[in-house]
């Protein structure tokens, strides 16, 4: 007998509409606004009913072939299963509803668009576009207001809408797929696809730099790696040859740099021999060999006097040494940590050498001048250097993004493994941490008493082994899914599933990037369109 093509999928042209409205509604939205996405996910929801109306049930013309492509959103629907079943062992049964509501969108979107009847293979050709344009004109808006502002941002808020994080995991993907468009298009097209490859990569680079998301930073050169790879693995792009010359040279220069930044990320202890013994006042200073946090290249805890650095400051200022500053932080050390920031001496001298402006700034709060000099990418850089020096100095982890996330995993260690099994529950996570951190006696500040920022330890977490595992079989499912793409002749579609998944991947082992709205959506919506080929 001969071989016979399974039946495709009917398409009706006023169900299709209604999904491709949605769709292009929703990815636009999530750049700007969670209102926005939610009347998306409403549109895409109204165009599934109307497709149950017009076309029938779920099954209704369908053959095994349609559930033997369907593995993502069985993998999407196991991992949501068990964590509704997770709620039999859960305490606190409110905030686990209140866990399953966020997490929604992630069963939603794959079963809306996993099972809807329309032509995916048509929206693919104008969505990667459509959605890169309001990735960047996202990136145009923020820049624009923050260029406006009338004072200076926090680098956070450069990102108006949505957190810069998970902003940050949308350039690269969109990124990403624009690349591959870029190295796959010819002739005229090729021109096009650079002009707009171009605006994009300006239009998000300029906001990585200005929010200073480490996150995209590090993500954009491993999916470029990733592309070049792929393009040699399938035959039909850069030769192996031209793609091992491209791996090496990227991954001489890659090799390079990361030795340097650690390099210069090293902790340095500060050396006695040469210090004065006294301060031009007479003093004697205090020099902690021990301690190697600096502030602008130089040591924080060498050249203290403390009795004329007091006297001399509260003539200065009337808020007192002992005090609390603007940020309800200790004034002696926003102090000290200025001055050093500045290159002065912490003693007489040094306080006569402030400006008014400066002591201004050491009241409010400012403990560097480098906060005031450095912004964006830079800045996040002096933050980091500043974390180690304070992780090698033995201080509290606390207000210290890098030192806090080895406490959250430790923590969430604690706690996995008293409940190795199956978890604490769905809805006990917060409960569990909160018992974790007072048993651990953590040196965290309350304020600062975080879950574990690692989406797959927070699904063993909550669901033992089993969540952790379904998880991972998403991820499992995708990939075989891309390979689905490749053998329909789909390859644009399997490289941009490709791309998602490993930046999605590699996003949950640093971020909780399904407790989020945005995050939720961006990774739902994408699984949705991408876990089943086109039909």
């Amino acid at each position: 007998m001969l071989a016979t093509e399974p039946p495709r999928t009917p398409h009706n042209r006023r169900v299709h509409a209604l999904y491709a409205f949605g769709i292009a509604w929703t990815a636009g939205a999530m750049v700007f606004s969670n209102l926005l996405m939610s009347l998306g996910a409403f549109a895409l929801l109204l165009a599934w009913g109307h497709d149950r109306w017009a076309l029938g049930p779920l099954f209704k013309g369908r053959d095994r072939t349609f559930i033997q492509e369907s593995t993502v959103l069985l993998a999407v629907v196991g991992l949501m299963g068990w964590q509704v079943l997770g709620l039999a062992w859960t305490e606190d049964l409110g905030n686990g509803l209140q866990a399953l509501r966020i997490k929604l969108p992630f069963l939603a979107f794959p079963l809306i668009l996993l099972t809807g009847r329309f032509d995916r293979t048509a929206v693919w050709r104008w969505l990667p576009g459509w959605w890169a344009a309001m990735v960047a004109l996202g990136c145009l808006v923020a820049l624009a207001r923050g260029w406006l502002s009338d004072e200076k941002l926090s680098a956070r808020n450069w990102s108006p809408f949505i957190s810069h994080i998970r902003f940050s995991l949308m350039i690269v993907t969109s990124w990403g797929w624009l690349s591959y468009r870029l190295l796959r298009s010819q002739g005229n097209n090729r021109a096009l696809h650079l002009v707009i490859w171009g605006l994009l990569t300006a239009m998000s680079g300029l906001f990585l730099r200005q929010t200073g998301a480490l996150t995209g930073v590090v993500l954009a050169p491993i999916v470029a790696a990733a592309l070049v790879g792929w393009g040699a693995l399938d035959g039909r792009g850069v030769s192996r040859r031209t793609a091992r010359r491209w791996m090496m040279g990227m991954g001489g220069v890659g090799g390079m740099g990361l030795a340097l930044l650690l390099l210069n990320l090293r902790p340095v202890l500060p050396d006695l021999d040469g210090l004065p013994e006294r301060s031009a006042g007479g003093e004697l200073y205090v020099h902690h060999p021990d301690r190697c946090l600096r502030e602008n290249g130089h040591h924080v805890w060498t050249h203290i006097a403390w009795g004329e650095l007091q006297r001399t400051w509260n003539t200065r200022s009337s808020v007192r040494f002992y005090a609390l500053d603007g940020r309800n932080q200790q004034l002696r050390m926003t102090l000290i940590r200025y001055m050093t920031s500045r290159g002065l001496t912490k003693d007489s001298l040094g306080v006569a050498a402030l400006r008014d402006v400066d002591v201004a700034r050491i009241e409010s709060g400012v403990a560097s001048i480098l906060e005031i000099e450095h912004s964006g990418l830079r800045r996040r850089w002096d933050v980091l250097k500043f974390e180690v020096d304070a992780m090698c100095s033995g201080l509290a982890p606390s207000g210290q993004s890098v030192m806090q996330r080895w406490a959250f995993l430790k923590t969430g260690w604690y706690i996995f493994h008293h409940s190795p099994a199956w978890g604490v529950g769905t809805g006990d996570l917060d409960l569990a941490f909160h018992e974790a951190y007072n048993a651990m006696d953590s040196s965290l500040a309350e304020p600062f008493r975080l879950r574990a920022h690692n989406q797959f330890l927070s699904f063993a977490l909550g669901g033992g082994p089993v969540g952790a595992m379904l998880f991972l079989s998403v991820f499992v499912a995708l990939v075989a899914t891309s390979r689905r793409h490749e053998l329909a002749g789909q390859e644009s579609m399997a490289v941009a599933t490709l791309v998602f998944a490993l930046v999605f991947f590699l996003s949950c082992w640093t971020e909780d990037t399904l407790e989020t709205q945005a995050g939720v959506t961006w990774a739902g919506l994408w699984v949705g369109l991408l876990g089943r080929k086109g039909d």
